[in-house]
């Protein structure tokens, strides 16, 4: 038999457990150019002294975050973010166990991305921001301006074209970076290195 005690302590639970769980509010886009986020992501990465092809995981830790290796798929439980900001000055980057070293560096610059521009800019723009989560999942701005960011971070522009006139080849120049031979390729075309 439910009683208005019982509906009350129903009530209560549900209470709590709405405060247990906090909302992360979805990153949004800078709107910042290509060209600003490239230069943006080159500067985070001399702040942080990220060397091209060097540890990742160390620039991520000098902002506060975290990396935690996740089994999306065997985990239907699991949420779909990719990043979540707990609080500015602490954040976790989720992989997946099964990705390559080179896939996961680009995932992780990816990532860092979006706590510099969606959360850090935004904040350093004014806006009321204490958390916030990034999806694994679209394509959309927000995912692009990630991506851009990544394979400024990864791939600066000097260093790289400096590397692919030397050898012209797209896995050697992936190797120096640390970087899958497609992510070279990608960056090698945004410079017009290559058709």
């Amino acid at each position: 038999m439910v009683t208005a005690a019982t509906r009350i302590e129903k009530l209560d639970i549900m209470t709590a457990l709405s405060h247990e769980v906090p909302e992360y509010p979805a990153a949004e886009a800078t709107q910042l150019s290509k060209s600003s986020i490239y230069s943006l992501a080159e500067d985070i990465a001399r702040q942080l002294d990220y060397k091209p092809g060097s540890e990742i995981s160390n620039a991520v830790a000098k902002l506060g975050g975290s990396i935690e290796v996740h089994n999306f798929r065997d985990d239907p439980s699991s949420n779909p973010e990719s990043m979540i900001v707990e609080e500015p000055g602490k954040f976790k980057i989720y992989i997946s166990p099964d990705t390559s070293v080179e896939r996961d560096n680009f995932t992780i610059a990816h990532e860092l991305g979006h706590y510099v521009l969606h959360f850090l800019w935004q904040r350093h723009k004014g806006k009321q921001l204490e958390r916030m989560a990034a999806n694994r999942f679209g394509s959309n701005r927000v995912e692009w301006e990630a991506n851009w960011f990544a394979a400024a971070f990864l791939m600066p522009e000097k260093e790289f074209r400096a590397a692919w006139q030397k050898s012209g080849n797209a896995s050697l120049v992936a190797r120096e970076f640390g970087v899958s031979t497609s992510a070279a390729d990608t960056r090698a075309k945004a410079l017009t290195l290559a058709a």
